[in-house]
């Protein structure tokens, strides 16, 4: 039973570090395109034909 006290802050660590992981890969890099592709085909289902290069989203400010 002690590892399981050791077990749930260290899990909640690494899903704490994939998040921000995540989030940094999105900022620099942009959405995956199989994202961008779903958001294509929504778009077109609604009647707004679209053409997305790259999406990128910021969290935070960037400043100029």
């Amino acid at each position: 039973m002690r590892w399981i006290k050791g077990l749930i802050p260290t899990v909640i660590i690494l899903l704490g570090a994939l998040l921000l992981g995540c989030i940094c890969y999105i900022s620099i890099w942009g959405v995956p395109s199989f994202v961008v592709q779903r958001v294509e085909q929504a778009l077109l289902e609604k009647g707004i034909p679209s053409h997305i290069e790259t999406l990128k989203v910021t969290l935070w400010p960037v400043p100029s």
